[in-house]
C-alpha cells in the first residue's frame, strides 16, 4: 500500500507553482512585455502586430512628408530672398535716375549689377536633396499623404513654376516709341537702358509684376509646407494613440511584476492545517477546503503571532 502524504504533494504543488510564476514574471521584469509571442496570447499577439506595421508605414509616410518639406521651406527662403532683391533693385533703378553725379552713377550701376548676379546664384542655391524647386528641372512634385488600412498610400501633388525662366528672362520692355518691345531681362539690363525714356518707369512696372508673380508663387509653397506640417501632426496623433494601444496589450506592469516578485520570493509559512500559504503578516483572501471538518470556508487567513487565523468573508 502506498502511503501519500498529502501535506508533502500539497507543498511540492504550491512550490512547482510558485517556479513557474516567478520564471513568468521575471521574464516580463527582463523583457518588459507580458506578450511577446503568439504563445502567450494568439489574439493579443494579432492585434498588436497590426498595430506595429500601421505605426511604421506612419513614421515612414511622416520621414518622407519631412523630405518634402525640407524642399518646399528651401524653395520659400530662395523665393523671398529674390523678391528682397527686386525691390532692391527697384530702389537702385529709382536711386541712379535721380543721382546727378557720373561717379556715383556709376556705383549704383555695379550695385544693380551685383544684386542681378545675386538672383541667378539664390535660384541655383535653392536646391535640396537633388531637388530644385525654382530652376525649371522639374514641372511637378508628388508626396504620400494618407494611407489606407490596408497600407495604400494616397499621393498628392504639387505644380511646380519655372521660377528661373520666370525671373532671370523676365522681359524689360521699351516703349519710347510707342511700341512695346523687349529689350533685355531683369537680370541683365544696364544703366543704358534706365536711361532710356521712360526707362525707369518701364523698368520698375516690370519689376513690380515679377514681384507680385514671386509673392503668388511663395504664398502657393508656404501653403503646401503648412498643409504638410498639419498632416505631420495628425500623423503624429495617430500614431501616439496606437502606440498607447499597442502599450496596453503588449507591455508589462513592472511596478505590478516586481510586487509579484517579491512576494513569491518569500518563503512558505505553515498554517497549521496541513497545508503552506505565503504572505505572513497578510490577510490572503481564498476559498480553502476545511481539512478536519471535509466543507469549504470562504474568507481570508491571516498570519499572525498565533499561526493562522481563519476569518468569514464580512469578518472586521
Amino acid at each position: 500500500m502506498v502511503s501519500i502524504n498529502s501535506s508533502a504533494t500539497l507543498a511540492i504543488r504550491n512550490l512547482q507553482s510558485i517556479t513557474k510564476s516567478l520564471a513568468e514574471t521575471q521574464d516580463r521584469m527582463t523583457t518588459g512585455f507580458k506578450v511577446r509571442s503568439a504563445k502567450d496570447n494568439a489574439s493579443v499577439w494579432q492585434a498588436a502586430t497590426t498595430l506595429r506595421s500601421e505605426i511604421k508605414t506612419s513614421s515612414a509616410m511622416s520621414t518622407k512628408l519631412d523630405a518634402v518639406k525640407t524642399a518646399a521651406d528651401v524653395a520659400l527662403v530662395g523665393i523671398d530672398t529674390i523678391t528682397e532683391t527686386l525691390g532692391d533693385i527697384k530702389s537702385k533703378v529709382t536711386a541712379y535716375s535721380l543721382e546727378g553725379d557720373t561717379g556715383r552713377k556709376a556705383v549704383i550701376a555695379l550695385d544693380i549689377a551685383a544684386l542681378q548676379k545675386q538672383i541667378v546664384t539664390t535660384i541655383a542655391a535653392a536646391e535640396y536633396n537633388g531637388a530644385n524647386w525654382l530652376d525649371g528641372s522639374a514641372t511637378s512634385i508628388s508626396y504620400s499623404s494618407t494611407f489606407e488600412a490596408d497600407g495604400d498610400e494616397e499621393s498628392t501633388s504639387f505644380t511646380l513654376t519655372d521660377f528661373e525662366d520666370k525671373v532671370t528672362n523676365s522681359a524689360i520692355h521699351d516703349d519710347a516709341d510707342n511700341t512695346k518691345d523687349i529689350t533685355t531681362f531683369v537680370t541683365t539690363f544696364t544703366a543704358t537702358d534706365i536711361a532710356k525714356v521712360d526707362g525707369v518707369t518701364n523698368i520698375n512696372a516690370d519689376i513690380d509684376t515679377y514681384i507680385k508673380a514671386a509673392k503668388l508663387y511663395s504664398a502657393q509653397i508656404s501653403g503646401l509646407s503648412s498643409r504638410i506640417t498639419s498632416q505631420q501632426d495628425l500623423l503624429q496623433k495617430i500614431a501616439d494613440v496606437k502606440e498607447t494601444a499597442l502599450g496596453s496589450l503588449v507591455d508589462a506592469d513592472l511596478e505590478e511584476e516586481a510586487a509579484k516578485a517579491g512576494l513569491a520570493a518569500m518563503p512558505p509559512v505553515p498554517n497549521g492545517a496541513g497545508g503552506f500559504r505565503r504572505f505572513p503578516g497578510r490577510r490572503l483572501p481564498f476559498l480553502k477546503k476545511d481539512a478536519g471538518r471535509g466543507g469549504s470556508f470562504t474568507g481570508s487567513f491571516a498570519f499572525g503571532r498565533y499561526g493562522w487565523t481563519r476569518r468569514p468573508q464580512n469578518s472586521a
